[in-house]
């Protein structure tokens, strides 16, 4: 046998182990849920029976219930979903969902300046790809992320997941109604006034103004496509607490209202703004602005209370 071919022999012989090991661990990550794959399971399965659709990113997806509405309803917000996707998962199912009543559609104090593209978040723009077949426009036609499970959830992330051999649950706490439960804890010292500005500066820092236009528009489109059908449309701002709301930009929380107001006045709208509301104390709360299982049991029913079971809602059958 000649050297070149012993050489490729050994190279082959050492590489076999390596690529049966990586379909290994591509077949275990293809089975495994995680929040994206197990919520459109969920979601699919319910699609005959949703009246209300709530949408939005992790304040929502931790602070609404839909368990406590006198309607069916389902929670499709994720962490840091933003109202493009909010427009793209929506009207992927609309011609489907034949009993929907209500859209809620959260916006969030960074909702309007904030693309996931943009951030160290981008790696979701993946996920939605791959679980929702959503395709973000800027991203990258091909990416080995599109068909490798191991570069979608990232080698340092494998490696992390084989150190504890798969028993990482990414679907913990979340529930077939699409809501996340948040325990409450005892002494949360998350809760801070020093936090609560962090926090703020985090989503001041993921803010891009030169996405607004676009951003804006593609709510609009959600609201005239949803309208249209007759659909009722409620926009809502979830419960923060005073550490979080006082340090937010007011000139951007005006600029939030106006579209808003704007959108509400075109399509027959209404906005139940919640940011101050002083009926959530800090024990419902599982950081500065995302509530906690017991908050969001209160917020859910106060949902169900003055917008679900609003005479003029019309959410009659």
């Amino acid at each position: 046998m000649s050297e070149a071919r012993l050489f490729l022999r050994r190279l082959l012989l050492f590489c076999l182990p390596m690529a049966v090991g990586a379909g290994v661990v591509e077949v275990i990550l293809y089975r495994t849920p995680n929040t994206y794959s197990y919520k459109r399971e969920c979601f699919e399965g319910q699609l005959d029976r949703v009246e209300v659709l709530v949408l939005g990113s992790s304040q929502p997806l931790f602070g609404v219930n839909p368990a406590h509405f006198s309607r069916p309803g389902f929670n499709l917000a994720n962490v840091s979903q933003t109202l493009y996707y909010d427009k793209a998962l929506t009207l992927k199912y609309l011609g489907r969902l034949h009993r929907l009543k209500l859209v809620l559609i959260p916006i969030s104090y960074f909702s309007f300046d904030y693309q996931l593209y943009d951030t160290r978040e981008r790696w979701r723009d993946y996920y939605y790809r791959t679980y929702w077949d959503v395709r973000y426009p800027e991203l990258p036609r091909f990416d080995l992320r599109d068909v490798s499970r191991i570069a979608l959830y990232s080698p340092a992330g494998v490696v992390s997941l084989l150190k504890n051999g798969f028993r990482t649950d990414f679907t913990e706490n979340l529930l077939p109604n699409g809501f996340i439960h948040i325990a409450p804890v005892a002494a949360n010292d998350k809760i801070s006034e020093a936090a609560g500005r962090e926090r703020v500066k985090v989503h001041d820092g993921t803010r891009h103004p030169a996405r607004f236009a676009r951003i804006a528009a593609d709510l609009e489109g959600l609201v005239a496509a949803l309208t249209g059908r007759g659909i009722a449309v409620a926009f809502l701002t979830t419960p923060v607490l005073p550490t979080y709301a006082r340090y937010c930009n007011p000139q951007v929380l005006r600029r939030n209202r106006a579209v808003i107001n704007r959108l509400c006045r075109t399509y027959g709208c209404r906005y139940y703004d919640y940011f101050t509301d002083r009926r959530f104390p800090p024990a419902e709360f599982s950081d500065n602005d995302h509530l906690n299982a017991t908050g969001a049991a209160r917020f859910s029913r106060i949902i169900d209370e003055e917008i679900l079971r609003r005479p003029d809602q019309d959410l009659q059958d």
